[in-house]
This record gives structure tokens, C-alpha cells and sequence, in this order.
């Protein structure tokens, strides 16, 4: 379905050079390709995610999903953290009804250190889309505050209800396992353990600590050293 998704990406570009909504979403596409572990060629699929974002806010400054995106490629991929809060700040001025995009901001916050702010946002989400059908993908995204306030409990609870609903999504087994690291359930994180590595195989500590865009010190020590107890390869 996925690979289906970028051929019909690829059709409505051909069709319309200039569609907007075509550019945003696969500029996410490519995002998407990179946090599951698939892409084959991680500097272009970054190069990508970035080139179809900004030429979507060229042709339309004021579209809040591309802003939204962009904001997203800033934070996850470029690491510039103070862009991606500029971005988002723009975007849901723009529109602050887009559900989605205050849960895509939340992660951002995490970054900087800000796990309640990432809570709040994921509040407001869930009161904008209460029965948003794609709300198994955003359940992810509770975990890592939970995780980084050392609230391991509340990490594992939704990190299990993220897996269970989204199984094929690789970053979601990530702060469930943590979290069971520092909670002592080695046995417990195994089974996840597996089904992670199954699905991104190269996937290490070390890895993890290279290119997650964590960025005090203390947080990424605290979540490395999570999947290192729960059993994670460490390189």
C-alpha cells in the first residue's frame, strides 16, 4: 500500500506539476520512509522530503499542512529545531483546526526538552479529531513524553496500545522498550525487541543515539540507556 501510495503520488504530479496537495503529501512520504528504516538511499529521500515541501510553500505560502510538513522535515531531519517551532507556529495560525498537525508539532517539543508542552498539544489533537480514524498512528507519539518524564508505566501503556493498533510502524516499538528497560521487564520488552528488528534490522543504540534529534543530553542518555536494558543490540 505504501509503494502503491508514492506511484499515485507520482501520477497527480505528472497530471499537475503544480498540485500542491500532491507535493505536501509526498514530501511526508518520503519522511515516513525514513523513520520506518525502508529507504534505500536516506540523503535522497531526506533531499526529497525537503525539495517537494518547500516548492509546495513557494507556489502556496499559505497552505498550513506544507507549513506544517516542513516543520516536521526541519525537526526530524535537519535537526533545526527553532525552525520547525517557527513553522508550526505559522501553520496553526493559519489553521489551528488541522488535528493533525498539533500532534505532528508534539514530538518537536519532546526534542527540546518540553514533554508536558508535547502533551498538551497532543490534548489539543485529541479534542480537534476525537474519533480521528488514522488515531492508531498519533498513539505513538504519547509514549515519548511518558518516557522522557521517566513516567515508565504511562510510556508502556500507550506504547502497547500503539504497537498492538500499528504494528507495521517501527517508531512505535521504540519508547515501549525503553520503557520497559528502565522498568526491569527485560523478558517482557523481548517479543518487541523481535518484531523491531524484524522490521528495521539495522537498528541498534548506537544507531538510535546518531540520529534521533534529541537534544539535551540528558534525554537521549535516558532513552538509550531504556533499550539498552530492555536488551537492544547496542551496535
Amino acid at each position: 500500500q505504501y509503494d502503491r501510495a508514492w506511484i499515485m503520488l507520482e501520477d497527480a504530479l505528472r497530471s499537475d506539476p503544480n498540485n500542491v496537495k500532491a507535493m505536501t503529501w509526498a514530501a511526508y512520504w518520503h519522511v515516513l520512509n525514513v523513520g520506518q528504516g525502508w529507504s534505500k538511499d536516506v540523503n535522497m529521500s531526506f533531499n526529497s522530503a525537503q525539495s517537494f515541501a518547500l516548492n509546495a510553500i513557494r507556489i502556496d505560502p499559505e497552505n498550513a499542512e506544507a507549513l506544517g510538513i516542513y516543520a516536521h522535515i526541519c525537526s526530524f531531519i535537519n535537526k533545526d529545531t527553532d525552525s520547525a517551532l517557527y513553522f508550526f507556529d505559522k501553520a496553526l495560525k493559519l489553521n489551528p483546526n488541522i488535528a493533525f498537525l498539533w500532534a505532528m508539532s508534539a514530538p518537536t517539543y519532546c526534542y527540546i526538552g518540553e514533554p508536558d508542552i508535547a502533551l498538551q498539544r497532543m490534548a489539543r489533537y485529541a479534542d480537534l479529531a476525537p474519533f480521528d480514524p488514522h488515531a492508531r498512528f498519533w498513539d505513538t507519539v504519547y509514549a515519548i513524553p511518558y518516557l522522557l518524564k521517566a513516567d515508565y508505566e504511562q510510556a508502556v501503556r500507550f506504547g502497547r496500545r500503539a504497537v498492538a493498533l500499528n504494528p507495521e510502524f517501527t517508531n512505535g516499538y521504540k519508547p515501549l522498550i525503553a520503557a520497559l528497560g528502565h522498568l526491569g521487564r527485560r523478558a517482557d520488552a523481548a517479543p518487541y525487541i523481535e518484531r523491531l528488528l524484524a522490521l528495521e534490522p539495522n537498528f541498534t543504540v548506537e544507531r538510535f543515539g546518531q540520529t534521533y534529534p534529541l537534544q539535551r543530553a540528558e534525554d537521549r542518555d535516558r532513552y538509550m540507556l531504556g533499550l539498552e536494558l530492555a536488551g537492544v543490540p547496542t551496535r
